[in-house]
């Protein structure tokens, strides 16, 4: 059974938009979560000796969206409004047709025999013909920001106040619906995720997780608000992206009134919330760094952080998968110079990571 959470206090007026608020350049929405890599028998990218290559194959811009599904990886570019695939680990790559110029992609999903991709401005596009053409399926919501499969069907997540902050698409009519709304509120989602089959949302007020058996939603706010640096006043919050892993789920949250950025963790499927965050790249007021990502790995687990201030570039780290609380995520630590990350993944036995200059990859 669920452990019983504390039910969130009273609504907050959000401060995080992703047309006007000054986050809105930074983050730009969280990638959706990685499926389980498959292993093909096509030839590999060459070896990286343990640096990060650029794919000049692909443009040298913004890939603000990556994912892959069955032996396919997906690559968004945002100035050209195109996906670009790879069925041979990343060797060769095709581009689908542009949606339009301008189309800012923030989210890939495979579902009901489709392409998805929905845009930081609420549009989604569908493609039954891999990409060749495309549908657009109007803005059922705001900024599209994940997808998630829940028991063989779809799920996105919005940053829309207005009681549309989880979707579900409707099989039948191929349209996107509010779900699971009721009880939840009238707040922004950031993220989805499945915990030990529990359907979670990360919002802009506390983490909520969904119990199909009762069919509520139960809640738990990201940092203790009785602390006087909280004032007993929830502000709003940010989950940039959430992993699940034997047991234990870590999230990169930014919290508070300072936008604290920190990793979260629970043990518990969202009941107790606590910081895990030993040897992190991050700060407060997000003076010098913000994270950016996060993967669930063969063997490990990858956090993501830009450094705007000082040697501006990426900070790659990672530790052990089930690695105990308080293992440190500086060890091997990298830094990409130059670039700053929107998501990274990892197919068979290489990590790709999408950048402001283009796609990177390195073999392990």
């Amino acid at each position: 059974m669920l452990p019983k959470l504390t039910t969130g206090l009273a609504a907050l007026v959000i401060c995080y938009t992703l047309s006007s608020c000054y986050k809105t350049k930074k983050h730009d929405g969280p990638l959706p979560h990685d499926p389980t890599p498959v292993t093909t028998g096509n030839p590999p990218l060459p070896a990286t000796n343990a640096q990060w290559v650029h794919i000049n194959a692909l443009p040298a811009d913004s890939i603000t969206a990556l994912e892959m599904a069955g032996n396919v990886i997906y690559a968004a570019s945002a100035p050209t409004g195109k996906i670009y695939t790879s069925t041979d680990n990343g060797a060769n790559w095709t581009s689908t047709t542009a949606m339009g110029t301008g189309v800012h992609i923030s989210a890939i999903a495979i579902g009901n025999g489709k392409i998805f991709a929905g845009n930081f401005y609420g549009t989604m596009y569908s493609s039954g013909d891999n990409g060749q053409t495309w549908t657009n399926e109007g803005a059922p919501t705001n900024a599209v920001t994940s997808f998630i499969k829940w028991y063989n069907e779809l799920y996105c997540s919005s940053y829309d106040n207005f009681g549309k902050g989880v979707l579900k698409l409707n099989s039948t009519n191929n349209k996107w619906e509010p779900a699971l709304t009721l009880g939840l509120g009238d707040v922004r989602v950031s993220k989805l995720a499945v915990f030990n089959n529990y359907f979670v949302a990360a919002t802009s007020d506390f983490l909520a997780v969904y119990d199909p058996a009762a069919q509520i939603w139960h809640t738990k706010d990201y940092v203790d608000i009785s602390q006087s640096r909280y004032k007993n006043t929830r502000f709003p919050s940010y989950v940039i992206d959430m992993i699940y892993d034997q047991g234990s789920a870590l999230a990169q949250a930014y919290v508070g009134n300072d936008d604290q950025q920190m990793i979260l963790r629970t043990d518990d499927q969202g009941a107790t919330l606590y910081p895990d965050t030993i040897g992190i790249r991050a700060d407060a007021y997000e003076d010098k760094y913000l994270m950016r990502g996060m993967l669930l790995g063969i063997n490990k687990i990858y956090t993501v952080t830009n450094q705007y201030k000082g040697n501006a570039g990426i900070w790659i780290q990672h530790r052990d998968k089930g690695a105990p609380a308080g293992t440190t995520w500086a060890r091997d630590e990298e830094f990409l110079p130059g670039v700053y990350a929107y998501a990274i993944r990892q197919f068979n036995n290489t990590l790709f990571l999408a950048t402001t200059k283009g796609l990177y990859y390195k073999t392990l």
